[in-house]
């Protein structure tokens, strides 16, 4: 059998980049209970204007609807997530009960305010690290890398194409 040379997969090394970027971040919020993934949906919710149904935030996290799900169960169970009262749910939120809306909770408000300097001191942390030329280089490849996969992704929807391979079943 022969095997690809060893480092050449691009998607373990934005992977393992990944890891190690969480690992410091996580370590920074773990004082106050959160991971990294847990606080950007708190800080997704605060700068949202209304209630934010799973699906947006989702899509505004760039995750699928089912990781989100999980994601957001501990912080219901927190207390620092929660569905409006009906009152308070957007137009046209009540005419599709599908939609589950969530908002910051006023105790979500206090913690992710309390875990904002420890994210700011991880950020500043791997800025020392990587230096201001690797940051601009990486935020620039992220952001081209992220347009070509969204239209390579959008070309799949169209009638006649191929089937992504994530559209496929996955082995479990």
């Amino acid at each position: 059998m022969q095997l690809p040379a060893g480092g050449s997969c691009t998607c373990s090394q934005v992977r393992g980049l990944a890891r190690r970027l969480t690992g410091v971040y996580d370590a920074a919020l773990a004082q106050h209970g959160l991971t990294v993934t847990q606080y950007a949906a708190l800080i997704t919710l605060a700068r949202a204007t209304e209630p934010l149904a799973v699906g947006e935030l989702a899509q505004r996290l760039q995750m699928d609807r089912s990781t989100t799900t999980r994601l957001l169960a501990p912080l219901e169970r927190a207390g620092l997530v929660a569905q409006p009262a009906a009152a308070h749910a957007p137009r046209g939120a009540q005419a599709d009960h599908r939609a589950r809306l969530l908002r910051l909770t006023p105790r979500g408000e206090r913690r992710l305010q309390a875990a904002v300097p420890a994210w700011a001191a991880a950020q500043q942390h791997v800025d020392a690290l990587l230096g201001a030329t690797l940051v601009k280089s990486l935020a620039r490849a992220t952001r081209a890398a992220t347009r070509a996969l969204v239209a390579d992704r959008s070309r799949d929807a169209q009638p006649g194409a191929a089937r992504s391979p994530r559209a496929r079943k996955v082995i479990r």
